[in-house]
């Protein structure tokens, strides 16, 4: 079953994500971003879902330190206060693959989950073959 970490320091957020991905995946859930980091450390995920705007480690500043740590993760972002350019940026330097807004549509969101992971899946041979 494909791992995917949530990062948001809403437990409401937290809590709505899990109820929607728990039947196909196994989540873990941190509201404290440098407690994601260090989880990233000593465990392998597929995927890492993160909101922008949060105490201490921004999402984007997040998603570097994960891309350092675990190169081929999926990596998305989840926001309802976006700053367009930051999220273009974002994209464009591939540090993630998406950004979705808050309120989210369950259905799209699913979807876009899955196409995220069939990327990071892909990256992940790609980068393998390369070896």
């Amino acid at each position: 079953m494909k791992k995917i970490l949530l990062v948001d320091d809403e437990e409401s957020i937290l809590k709505a994500l899990s109820r929607i991905l728990r039947p196909y995946y196994e989540v873990t859930t941190f509201s404290d971003s440098q407690a994601a980091v260090e989880s990233l450390k000593n465990v392998q995920y597929n995927l890492i879902i993160s909101d922008i705007r949060m105490p201490n480690i921004d999402g984007f500043e997040l998603l570097r330190q994960a891309k350092e740590i675990q190169p081929v993760l999926g990596r998305m972002l989840i926001s309802g206060y976006a700053d367009l350019e930051d999220c273009e940026e974002a994209i464009d330097t591939e540090l993630a693959a998406v950004v979705v807004s808050k309120p989210w549509d369950n259905f799209e969101l699913l979807n876009v989950i899955k196409l995220v992971l069939k990327y990071a899946d892909l990256n992940a041979e790609l980068t393998r073959l390369k070896g």
